[in-house]
């Protein structure tokens, strides 16, 4: 059963994460064992790649910009 979500399994997590933010976030919905807290955007963010995304393209801006 486990084999058939051979390399998918972070993509499950994150959509997890992802959805976290947003149930906690956006629709309010308290779920039981999770603290977001005022936090909820950086759950979706990290879900997303996103953080990594921005520090990447941060690095490569500062490289043209000689910082």
């Amino acid at each position: 059963m486990f084999g058939m979500v051979d390399g998918y399994k972070t993509y499950f997590v994150a959509f997890l994460v992802v959805m976290i933010g947003v149930g906690e976030g956006v629709l309010g919905v308290d779920i039981p064992g999770v603290v977001v807290g005022d936090d909820w955007m950086a759950y979706i963010i990290g879900g997303l790649g996103l953080g990594s995304f921005r520090s990447a393209f941060q690095k490569v801006i500062d490289g043209f910009l000689g910082n």
